[in-house]
């Protein structure tokens, strides 16, 4: 699983920039109305994320409720941290 998420990073990280604002405003139908359709960034907004989080959180229930030994650090993942200098704040 590791090795496909770190596949479609890779993936995604090699798409320009400048490609992705060119595609935000393209209008995309719904999935459930081909007679109504949203800008593509709208609907990344609207549909597309909630719906990944969505499923991401009910895997996770149904693999702690399974027994998988699971914690909040493994659903946020590692944060990008910045090293604090010790000394007094």
């Amino acid at each position: 699983m590791r090795k496909s998420v770190d596949t479609a990073a890779d993936y995604l990280e090699a798409i320009p920039a400048a490609s992705v604002a060119e595609q935000a405003t393209k209008i995309v139908p719904l999935f459930y109305n081909d007679a109504e359709g949203m800008t593509a960034l709208d609907y990344a907004a609207v549909v597309t994320i909630p719906d990944f989080h969505f499923h991401m959180a009910i895997a996770y229930a149904i693999l702690r409720h399974n027994g998988v030994p699971l914690g909040k650090a493994d659903y946020l993942g590692k944060p990008d941290t910045i090293a604090l200098t010790s000394g007094p704040r």
